[in-house]
């Protein structure tokens, strides 16, 4: 299993799909968590499916935490599988770094104010 941070709120909807998109070649199974005060996401990916659904993912955290975390399930393995069929997007390589010049452009262009109005990645 692989855990990786999203920044959110510096991001656009089609920046997170982007990422989305790229974590997918490298993991069958995805799962994107949402932390709402503070708009990070957090992606899990695994090449086998995801033992453990959403309650026992949180009861786990919380004891290792010793105190409630608030966070939310924003995509299931399943929503993800649909989501990275977007054929519009593209994803993220070495070759072709598509992302690193859109979030500066985003910061210089003035989306982020934007992105913080968006409902769901």
């Amino acid at each position: 299993m692989y855990c990786q941070w999203l920044p959110y709120y510096v991001l656009a909807n089609d920046d997170v799909t982007m990422m989305i998109k790229t974590f997918a070649t490298a993991f069958k199974h995805v799962m994107l968590w949402k932390v709402p005060e503070s708009l990070d996401l957090i992606m899990l990916g695994r090449n086998i499916p995801f033992e453990r659904g959403e309650g026992d993912i949180r009861e786990r955290v919380h004891r290792m935490a010793g105190e409630d975390l608030d966070f939310v399930l924003s995509r299931t393995p399943e929503q993800v599988a649909e989501l990275v069929k977007n054929g519009r997007i593209p994803i993220n390589t070495d070759d072709r770094p598509i992302l690193e010049f859109l979030l500066a452009r985003n910061f210089l262009m003035g989306d982020i104010a934007r992105i913080e109005k968006d409902e769901n990645p």
